[in-house]
């Protein structure tokens, strides 16, 4: 592959191993330079990039010790790119235990996640610690799968007052379709990933009762009922006949606003000569942002987290209810 005509600078996280290791290895084959990170103190990150800089005239790779989940740290990153390279023109956000807190040899021996061990799964701790109990072990099936039997036949004996299911709304459909079939009245309990305004319809009866969380619900005040009602106009609109608004797509709607703010605080011209400058002033802006969403009031912690509402949803007769709510905590 010949050299790309610019080079850039990117800072891959996680960098020292695994797909973090691929694609800083594959940014310097193709002509480019890294800066890559380690949140622990192996010889990894220093192996590396001794391997990508041998027999180069001019260093194209460098390494820190960094956890990007302290700010601090990332600014020490951000500092020796520059300093390295003279400016970042990229980032790859690799870093992350993800499924290293199931098995520390994930990474190289990945191991499917209804075969781990489920005191691995931090909410299962915190139910039991809650007084819960865990009847059958965490598992978990390919998305294509049609027999569902087995999995629900561990049950025998024992219906579990609660059924906890992470997963799409597709999915869901099978494994409560087979939980009723082998007559179990079980209550469904189930996260955001599943939070479709649809999901009542996709269940059908077997839904019935079924409980989640999302950070959206159309009917708290003027503003999110307006935006339900023009939401289900613009989608009837394109032929999508949905049950109303996700609460991602009411954060996506949210989002447009959050940047609009910054920018017109910073007074943003998009003056290509004023790039690395404005975009450093937008970013830093977005740490104080205090506007009103259709998900509630929109700011940031001093970790850069969003402070999220919580709703409590209900399945009651195929319809959504609020069962219950939670205000987001304060920003710092």
């Amino acid at each position: 592959m010949p050299p790309p005509t610019t080079v850039r600078n990117v800072v891959v996280t996680g960098g020292g191993r695994g797909l973090g290791w691929e694609m800083a290895d594959a940014l310097v084959q193709t002509g480019h330079r890294v800066l890559i990170t380690g949140a622990r103190a192996s010889a990894e990150l220093e192996q590396a990039c001794a391997r990508w800089n041998q027999g180069r005239s001019t260093v194209v790779a460098a390494w820190r010790l960094a956890d990007v989940a302290q700010w601090s740290d990332c600014q020490a990153v951000a500092a020796q790119c520059t300093d390295t390279f003279g400016q970042i023109d990229g980032l790859v956000n690799n870093a992350g235990r993800g499924m290293r807190e199931i098995s520390e040899e994930f990474n190289r021996k990945p191991a499917l996640f209804w075969q781990a061990d489920p005191q691995g799964f931090r909410n299962t701790n915190l139910l039991e610690a809650n007084g819960w109990k865990m009847l059958i072990p965490a598992e978990g099936f390919p998305t294509n799968a049609t027999d569902l039997s087995p999995h629900i036949t561990k049950l025998k004996g024992t219906t579990p007052g609660i059924f906890a299911f992470a997963g799409l709304p597709e999915g869901t459909a099978k494994v409560m379709k087979e939980l009723r079939r082998q007559g179990h009245n079980s209550t469904l309990i189930g996260g955001q990933i599943f939070a479709d305004p649809d999901i009542g319809k996709i269940l059908g009866p077997d839904g019935e009762g079924a409980t989640y969380v999302a950070w959206y619900w159309w009917d708290v005040n003027a503003k999110t009922r307006d935006f339900e009602k023009k939401f289900l106009d613009e989608a009837k609109k394109r032929g999508v006949n949905k049950s109303g608004a996700h609460h991602v797509d009411a954060s996506a709607y949210d989002i447009v606003y959050v940047f609009a703010d910054a920018m017109k605080r910073t007074g943003a011209t998009g003056d290509a000569t004023k790039v690395k400058a404005e975009r450093t002033a937008i970013r830093d802006a977005l740490a104080t942002t205090n506007i009103d969403g259709v998900i509630g009031k929109i700011c940031f912690s001093k970790d850069n987290d969003s402070q999220l509402p919580a709703y409590i949803i209900r399945i009651k007769d195929g319809q959504r209810t609020l069962l219950d709510s939670h205000p987001p905590e304060k920003c710092s």
